[in-house]
């Protein structure tokens, strides 16, 4: 189908951060089936990954049994890895030529919240983040399955306490509320009988995942009216296998990528059916980014960008790279997003980002890389073409009357143009 310039825009910032001027006109140019299409299925090998792999961290074994709060050392290592690692991550999303993997792997990210804060280990943090990256983008119970035994995971809600006799529910709960089925759709009897079911797993010295049979409950468990001796596999499978399963991915990844809504409303169908019985996750995303609701209101309108979705679009229109510029991570620190360091649940939704202390911190940030960046060809254009350019540079539609109006105090100073522009509530839409 064809698109206009101002639905392919949108279509990058939501499968994306954005895009380059020339991008959109290939985009328009292709239309937005074929878009959607390179966006989803991107080439095995993208230079910009090439260019920023990953880095090198100390093992998880190697001081998982040590007191960082008795150790310097330990700790020293674990705050200078996590900063290694967060703009790793952050260079690596503005690298890449094809963005639907990052903005994937972010998606799940806050799915699946786990915080290094708990964790205290990047390195398995980073496994994680691989796992998640790897499966993301298949079928949902793989993935599901994944993180059940993923060590992070199991860090991070206790499943290595788990044991017969003496089973901890954090994982269950959290596995049925937030990660597969959403609130309501079990019972405390389905919590307590598949904590039992999540039994026996230890993560060894060498930071390995290993299931041990003096601690795992092999007993018949109970799990949603069907009593059997469920193993770890078989809970999960019992998990997704519940028909609330479907439209609880579909209201996560519609409320992420287009604009939040409930679980019952009916513009979730298409995905519910793209899911299908194998839950199959990219069907889903296809459904999501075809959908014609995402072109129109309220969609259109009804999402704001994320801190660290809003910083990498700032960054990648800009041609820079989060190494060059020191005030990244305080910048996200201050807004509140840093990755690998998710609160207990998840960050907040949408327009919760949106303060005055935030659009100062935003501003200042703006100001600082607009210094560095290349605005040659925005001085060469004439004050009073100014705006209309830097709304092509951002791939924006259009200014407010409002914005104009800022936009045009600022027009003889380019640097202080293109922060004031990047900030204008036009550019923290998502």
């Amino acid at each position: 189908m064809a698109a206009s310039r101002a639905d392919c825009a949108l279509l990058y910032r939501r499968a994306g951060f954005g895009a380059t001027a020339a991008e959109l006109d290939q985009a328009v140019s292709a239309g937005w089936t074929a878009t959607v299409d390179r966006l989803l299925q991107p080439p095995t090998t993208d230079p910009g990954a090439t260019a920023t792999p990953a880095p090198h961290l100390t093992p998880a074994a190697q001081y998982a049994s040590k007191d960082e709060r008795k150790d310097p050392k330990v700790r020293a290592i674990l705050k200078t890895e996590h900063g290694l690692l967060t703009r790793w991550w952050l260079d690596r999303m503005t690298a890449v030529r094809d963005p639907w993997p990052e903005k994937l792997a972010w998606f799940w990210h806050g799915h699946f919240a786990t915080s290094i804060d708990k964790v205290r280990s990047p390195a398995l943090m980073l496994t994680q983040h691989t796992t998640l990256r790897q499966l993301g983008g298949g079928t949902f119970d793989p993935l599901l399955q994944a993180m059940t035994v993923d060590p992070a995971m199991l860090v991070w809600l206790d499943g290595r306490t788990n044991r017969t006799g003496q089973p901890n529910e954090n994982y269950a709960r959290e596995c049925m509320e937030l990660f597969a089925l959403g609130q309501g759709h079990y019972s405390e009897t389905d919590v307590r009988e598949l904590a039992r079911c999540f039994t026996g797993w230890i993560i060894d010295a060498t930071g390995t995942v290993q299931l041990r049979s003096g601690r795992t409950d092999s007993g018949p468990k109970t799990l949603f009216g069907t009593t059997a001796p469920f193993t770890t596999r078989q809970a999960v499978d019992a998990i997704v296998a519940r028909p609330d399963c479907p439209r609880f991915l579909a209201a996560r990844a519609w409320s992420r990528l287009a604009t939040p809504v409930a679980a019952d409303d009916p513009v979730l169908q298409p995905l519910v059916t793209a899911l299908g019985p194998n839950r199959d996750l990219g069907a889903m995303w296809r459904a999501l980014l075809t959908h014609p609701a995402l072109l129109a209101p309220p969609v259109r309108t009804g999402l704001v960008k994320q801190p660290v979705e809003w910083l990498v679009s700032v960054l990648r229109v800009l041609g820079l790279r989060a190494k060059d510029v020191p005030t990244v991570v305080p910048t996200l620190t201050a807004l509140g997003q840093v990755p690998f360091a998710p609160p207990s649940v998840g960050w907040p939704e949408n327009y919760a980002w949106l303060s005055t202390s935030s659009a100062l911190v935003r501003i200042r940030f703006a100001l600082t890389v607009a210094a560095q960046a290349d605005l040659h060809a925005l001085e060469q254009t004439a004050v009073s073409s100014r705006l209309e350019a830097v709304a092509h540079f951002l791939s924006l539609d259009a200014w407010s009357a409002a914005s104009a109006a800022a936009l045009t105090s600022v027009a003889k100073d380019p640097p202080k143009l293109l922060a004031l522009a990047v900030c204008s509530p036009e550019s923290l839409l998502a």
